[in-house]
């Protein structure tokens, strides 16, 4: 499989969200504490002796069970994906403020 990362133009003033959440249509949509809960009870480090493919695992099989109506579950992964990393890894993330990264392309990066 290959996957081909574009650069992105800087983000417009403002801006400074390494992952960009497409536009949610539904009316009332919230993520609720639980969910963010069960997300931080895992959070990945970005220690040697962690393994990230595991933490992407842990983190799909949980989001991989939300459904709401009218709301995208790439968009549901895409909000919960930073409150799953903490230091290193954290910063990381914030490194990439220069890049719109998707869902598909954050995996890759991440497992970099």
């Amino acid at each position: 499989m290959v996957c081909v990362i574009k650069h992105i133009p800087a983000p417009t003033e403002g801006y400074e969200d390494a992952i960009v959440v497409p536009e949610i249509e539904a009316a009332n949509f919230e993520i609720k504490h639980g969910l963010l809960t069960l997300v931080q009870n895992k959070q990945f480090f970005g220690h040697d002796k962690e393994d990230p493919h595991a933490h992407i695992r842990y983190f799909n099989k949980i989001t991989s069970t939300l459904r709401y109506p009218n709301v995208p579950t790439t968009s549901i992964k895409l909000m919960l994906f930073p409150f799953s990393l903490e230091g290193a890894a954290r910063i990381w993330l914030e490194d990439y403020h220069e890049f719109n990264l998707r869902c598909s392309s954050c995996s890759f990066l991440f497992l970099e």
